[in-house]
């Protein structure tokens, strides 16, 4: 499936770069433009190329540290930060101390990409009436990450085959998303859970494990 990975990360990234920069053509044709938004929309475009150039790439290691861990979940903020203003998504992270893991760039990134990506869809057709959230939580002393939506979350029916290829509860979804994740976490020792008990969110929680480091 390393095949099927690259091409729908490639699809995805290229996708939303092309609506954003479309949006920008748009915006020219206008009598007033606003430059500052024109620019963060630029901004968000060169940030979808980039996340495909290293999907292509995928041969930088990455040192997820607070330092380095912050710019992570900075990138991604900004290739959603326009569907989370829209959306007027409350987005937090939290970390109780540095977490390293080494991984290519190109995969971290392709994780968080698809979590935010299933995150935002599901809030964004979330029944219930209540401010949309995001809820980012870095262990570096537990050794994990936990991503949390306060979407519907996940029916219980589907729960044991989410991470199986080709299953989807969405529109014309295509059920690649959560199997890639883990296939990419698999490679590095780490695994992916879906918590069903202790969640942070009232939605979907899934938690990342890393293995101990190596001295």
């Amino acid at each position: 499936m390393t095949a099927e990975r690259v091409t729908r990360e490639l699809s995805l990234s290229t996708r939303k770069a092309s609506e954003v920069l479309e949006k920008c053509l748009v915006a020219l044709n206008e009598e007033e433009v606003d430059i500052a938004e024109l620019k963060a929309d630029l901004l968000r475009a060169k940030g979808q190329v980039d996340l495909a150039h290293d999907v292509l790439k995928q041969m930088e290691p990455l040192y997820f540290s607070r330092r380095r861990g912050k710019e992570v979940v900075e990138s991604i903020k900004l290739l959603y930060s326009a569907p989370i203003s829209a959306q007027d998504v409350h987005l937090d992270v939290i970390q109780d101390s540095a977490l390293t893991v080494t991984m290519r760039r190109g995969h971290l990134l392709q994780v968080f990409n698809n979590l935010f990506d299933n995150a935002m869809f599901w809030l964004e057709h979330n029944p219930k009436e209540e401010k949309p959230r995001i809820l980012i939580k870095i262990s570096g002393k537990e050794r994990l990450i936990i991503f949390a939506d306060n979407g519907p979350g996940v029916a219980e029916y589907i729960r044991d085959s989410i991470f199986n290829p080709f299953v989807s509860t969405k529109p014309n979804g295509r059920g690649l998303g959560l199997y890639i994740v883990e296939d990419i976490l698999r490679d590095y020792g780490a695994k992916i859970e879906l918590m069903t008990e202790d969640k942070i969110l009232d939605g979907t929680n899934f938690e990342i494990t890393f293995q101990e480091k190596t001295k």
